[in-house]
């Protein structure tokens, strides 16, 4: 984890391939963002459109938004690119440290 500010970005390595690891984002409104991600999935399939490329087909989940062991809120989403991008909503206590 490295950070500057508020800002901070997490290294998470995965797989031993180029696209192994996990950026972690961190947000105060995970809610909004995932039920906007999850309507451009549905837009996306109910087009239907069979000719569109697998990655312009709409928004890959990874994780749908659950309780990790460790509190509050994510998920996880694939990239164009492949990478993963994890979502997180710290929970209250943890915003206070």
């Amino acid at each position: 984890m490295v950070s500057l500010g508020r800002a901070e970005l997490m290294f998470e390595p995965g797989a031993p391939d180029a696209k192994s690891f996990a950026l972690l984002l961190v947000t105060d409104g995970i809610q909004d963002l995932y039920q906007f991600l999850k309507s451009r999935q549905m837009q996306t399939v109910a087009a239907g459109d069979t000719e569109v490329s697998a990655e312009a087909r709409g928004v890959k989940f990874v994780e749908s938004l659950h309780e990790p062991v460790f509190s509050g809120l994510q998920f996880s989403i694939e990239d164009p690119n492949g990478y993963v991008l994890r979502f997180l909503q710290e929970s209250k206590q943890e915003e206070s440290r």
